[in-house]
C-alpha cells in the first residue's frame, strides 16, 4: 500500500514537471514568434 502511494506520487510529480516544461517551451516559442513579427 505504501509503495503504491509512493509510486502514484512519483507519477503525479513527473506529470506536473512535464506539463511545466511544455508550458515554458510553448511560451518561449510564442514570445519568439511575436518578437519576429514585431521586428
Amino acid at each position: 500500500m505504501r509503495d503504491e502511494s509512493i509510486l502514484s506520487a512519483g507519477i503525479n510529480y513527473g506529470g506536473a514537471a512535464l506539463q511545466w516544461r511544455n508550458y515554458r517551451r510553448t511560451r518561449r516559442l510564442k514570445t519568439r514568434y511575436v518578437g519576429d513579427l514585431l521586428e
